[in-house]
């Protein structure tokens, strides 16, 4: 009994320092303001825009139509963003999105705030999109760390 003990107390030692070695000390943590329409999956946020992305997922159980991106001029550029390859302007943009597909959104460019051991802090992307019953909605994808 006392082996089994002595045993189980191992066992959490060992998993809690394989969880603090292999937790990055730096990166980026985004995530969606409506986790339950459009499910942030991940984010790749480098020292360059061109190679950066954040992947998120219609989780709104129809399909949805974005109809403009935004993203916050003192962290992202207001340039727009590109969703699967279709590059899009700060409005006027309609793209189609399948329940359950994932979209990938790129930012434009980094403002002066923004780069290589650069912090974010409240780095956003709006996205706006109508549902499968036509009515207009919004998210916001906050993203905040320190950038690779």
């Amino acid at each position: 009994m006392t082996y089994g003990w002595a045993l189980i107390v191992i066992a959490i030692v060992v998993g809690v320092l394989i969880f603090i070695v292999s937790s990055p000390t730096s990166g980026v943590t985004c995530n969606s303001s409506d986790p339950a329409k459009i499910l942030f999956k991940s984010s790749n946020i480098l020292g360059t825009a061109a190679t950066s992305e954040i992947q998120l997922q219609n989780a709104t159980g129809g399909n949805i139509t974005i109809t403009a991106v935004s993203a916050d001029g003192t962290q992202f550029g207001t340039t727009g963003a590109t969703i699967n390859g279709t590059t899009a302007a700060t409005s006027g943009m309609t793209l189609a999105i399948s329940s359950g597909q994932t979209m990938k959104v790129v930012p434009g460019t980094y403002g002066a705030g923004a780069g290589p051991a650069k912090t974010l802090s409240g780095a956003r992307f709006g996205i706006q999109y109508t549902d499968q019953f036509n009515y207009t909605k919004d998210v916001n994808v906050t993203c905040n760390g320190k950038i690779a």
